[in-house]
């Protein structure tokens, strides 16, 4: 009986274990770091219970707002233009897709297939399973974040805000756009940027790292008044940081199928062609959508990770409406480039208003000259010296001293003290 029971665990556990959920053992999170923002990215896996790293090696781009989906990191890389990418551990990138309107994107994280990016104020959804393009859902207020990861329930993204020199931690609802503060914590650092977020579901713990002084801080979610600081090291440039998703509870047994489940879209979607080609030919119930996405050169995956059975290599980008549009999204192409046979949006050019005619100068008018005899008189008259008046001055001189005598004689006489015969 005892080695009867012996051998049924023993054919048991491997199936156990495939239907045990994600443990802290088999999880992990990892970290995108540069020194600037135009250089080489450095991988880092981090220990998720002391938010310590090590580096693990140098990516051949810079890439920033990465995501975890299904075993594998997703980002965007710069560098011979902007590419969604798909990282491995061992730092080799494979290019799914060019996405030069996601240039700006620098916070990232994934649910079920949807790789949510922060750029230009506005929460921008990829749909990882047939590299589709939603339609962007804008922010309901401003902040300041360098990365976003999604709460316990998954429902809502979590950043740190540095807006006003103030850190607050906020979250985003990815559908409606809307902000809301959660809390001051008291000891994070304000100023620059917290690049590298990170949650742990299980002790509902927001981990995040501060790019200025290179310090992370342990935040509990149940409790965000206070940021713990826990690790310190060298200020980067630029991070984010992305990891799996723990469950925080045992969940159903998976579905026999290997295959991945598609993420919720509308049927009848328009998409880019696998290669480039003169004209896009959408469903019969589509209008035809422009967009500037268009898809790379698809590598394979190495040989050393061997993938699902049923896993393909993503397709390209496609855009498609949020849930509730009426009408297909159209994404305006890069300016100064539009498809081909397809006119550019905008409005029509107009032609400019008639030029006034120039204004002359009048003429100037110069008056007459002088006569001959009148301008000799006038030569004479500027250069003639002064009269001497020296003579009149004296003969004044001589009239008021006599004067001023005759009237002196003329008191002392009244007075009586000269008598005038």
């Amino acid at each position: 009986m005892i080695w009867a029971i012996a051998g049924a665990v023993v054919v048991l556990a491997p199936l156990i274990a495939l239907a045990a959920p994600e443990t802290r053992a088999a999880c992990a999170t990892y970290e995108v770091r540069s020194r600037g923002t135009a250089d080489r990215s450095t991988l880092y896996q981090i220990d998720p219970g002391t938010g310590t790293s090590k580096p693990l090696t140098r990516l051949d781009s810079p890439v920033n707002a990465v995501g975890y989906w299904d075993g594998d990191l997703y980002g965007i890389a710069q560098g011979g233009g902007t590419r969604l990418v798909r990282l491995g551990t061992d730092g080799e990138m494979t290019d799914l897709a060019t996405v030069p309107t996601l240039a700006d994107a620098y916070a990232g994280a994934i649910r079920n297939g949807t790789f949510f990016l922060l750029a230009d104020d506005s929460v921008q959804r990829i749909l990882l399973d047939g590299l589709r393009l939603a339609e962007p859902v804008h922010l309901s207020g401003p902040v300041e974040i360098g990365d976003w990861d999604l709460d316990p329930s998954g429902t809502r993204l979590l950043a740190i805000s540095t807006l006003r020199r103030t850190a607050v931690l906020v979250s985003i609802d990815p559908v409606t756009g809307s902000v809301r503060e959660l809390g001051r914590p008291r000891g994070l650092v304000p100023g620059s940027t917290y690049g590298a977020v990170w949650v742990d579901p299980i002790d509902g713990v927001l981990w995040a790292r501060h790019n200025g002084t290179g310090t992370t801080f342990r935040v509990d979610l149940a409790n965000p008044s206070v940021g713990v600081a826990v690790a310190t090291e060298e200020p980067v440039g630029s991070s984010d940081a992305a990891g799996c998703r723990i469950a925080s509870s045992p969940s159903p047994s998976p579905s026999p199928s290997p295959s991945r489940s598609a993420s919720p879209g509308p049927a009848n979607s328009p998409s880019l062609p696998a290669s480039p080609s003169p004209a896009v030919v959408p469903s019969p119930s589509a209008t035809p959508v422009r967009t500037p996405i268009a898809a790379s050169r698809p590598g394979a995956r190495p040989a050393s990770a061997a993938p699902s059975p049923a896993r393909t290599s993503p397709g390209p980008v496609r855009a498609v409406p949020s849930a509730g549009a009426v009408a297909p999204i159209v994404v305006r192409p890069p300016r100064g480039l539009a498809p081909v046979g397809v006119p550019p949006e905008g409005p029509r050019p107009v032609d400019p208003p008639p030029r006034a005619p120039a204004w002359k100068r009048p003429r100037a008018v110069v008056p007459p000259a002088y006569p001959e005899s009148v301008a000799a008189q006038l030569a004479v008259h500027r250069r003639g010296a002064p009269p001497d008046r020296t003579e009149k001055r004296r003969r004044v001189a001589a009239g008021v001293g006599a004067l001023t005598m005759i009237g002196l004689v003329t008191k002392a006489a009244a007075r009586g003290k000269i008598k005038v015969r």
